[in-house]
């Protein structure tokens, strides 16, 4: 059965492994791609086994941190990759929020994140677990190329294998084929190796699809409290009436909620990654890869779905 089609879990059924792999500070979709997950969490729909990072910032992980301390988790691990690509934007530095709050333990450390992704795919039952990828693939094609350890003595193709039900991914252009999509064209070589390698089924949610899905401004400036670190995120990124595409989220959305009627999977096939990052799928029966599609009216409703979390999720944070 395709992951595509996969059966949502009910309440009696046990909640689906989830693995956020994130460029958390490259763009403040990420913030509230994380609140879908703690929410279908809070809903009983999966658990969050874990957080790894694909950008180099140091502030990256404490922020990471203090967002899954604000909805109630504090514990999940979170992992670093220092050698994960360095994008300097001055709207990036919205992490430097994080150095305001108290106690955010800017000084803690963290564990690779290939370490992180291995223990807890090793720590999991097999077919259990969806990666949700929202960055570059550069820890996945890590994971790949790593051989055995004291974590498991599987490689990491094998270890995939066994433990991840399929992936999620936001990444690429699907509409257009003149566009390489920053989350491929940031690590191309990584993004080819995963696309050529990866031993599961993969669900693309591409450039086009979050880009017709976009948070509403009025969850910024009414929704959210002055000092909300979400709301001063997204107003030093890039400040309202601007409503940001809700790309990351389209990816977080389906991984826990595979059923939902407001995505659209499509036939399977192959997707392919050029040497620049341009992207191209081909459809095939037998292929691994299918894409998401959404309609004028689903992107409606998941704009005020994606809103609703938003709200619930960061309003009364503390």
């Amino acid at each position: 059965m395709a992951p595509a089609r996969a059966a949502e879990p009910a309440s009696a059924s046990p909640p689906v492994k989830i693995i956020f792999d994130t460029d958390m500070g490259n763009d403040v979709d990420d913030i509230f791609a994380l609140a879908i997950l703690h929410d279908a969490q809070d809903k009983g729909l999966c658990e969050l086994l874990a957080v790894t990072l694909t950008t180099p910032d140091p502030l990256s992980a404490p922020y990471t941190r203090f967002l899954n301390r604000l909805c109630g988790r504090p514990d999940i691990p979170v992992g670093v990759n220092p050698a994960s690509p360095k994008v300097w934007s001055e709207k990036k530095r919205f992490l430097k929020f994080i150095e305001t709050v108290p106690g955010a333990g800017l000084a803690a450390s963290h564990p690779p994140a290939l370490q992180v992704l291995r223990r807890a795919l090793a720590a999991a039952p097999d077919a259990s677990v969806v990666i949700v990828q929202v960055g570059s693939f550069t820890n996945l094609a890590d994971l790949l190329r790593s051989g055995p350890d004291e974590i498991s003595p599987l490689d990491g193709r094998a270890l995939a294998a066994k433990k991840v039900r399929w992936l999620s991914l936001m990444a690429g252009d699907f509409g257009n084929p003149e566009h390489a999509e920053f989350n491929v064209k940031i690590d191309a070589p990584s993004a080819r190796l995963v696309a050529e390698q990866w031993p599961t089924p993969r669900v693309w949610s591409g450039y086009e699809v979050g880009i017709a899905v976009r948070l509403p401004a009025e969850v910024i400036s009414d929704k959210l409290p002055p000092g909300n670190i979400a709301r001063e995120s997204y107003q030093r990124y890039q400040p309202v009436p601007h409503e940001r595409p809700c790309w990351d989220l389209t990816s977080a959305f389906f991984a826990v909620h595979p059923q939902t009627p407001l995505l659209t999977p499509g036939r399977a096939g192959r997707v392919t990654v050029a040497e620049k990052g341009h992207t191209a799928f081909a459809a095939d029966p037998a292929g691994p890869d299918s894409l998401l599609f959404v309609s004028p009216e689903q992107a409606a409703a998941l704009r005020a779905k994606f809103a609703k979390i938003a709200v619930e999720k960061f309003a009364a944070a503390k």
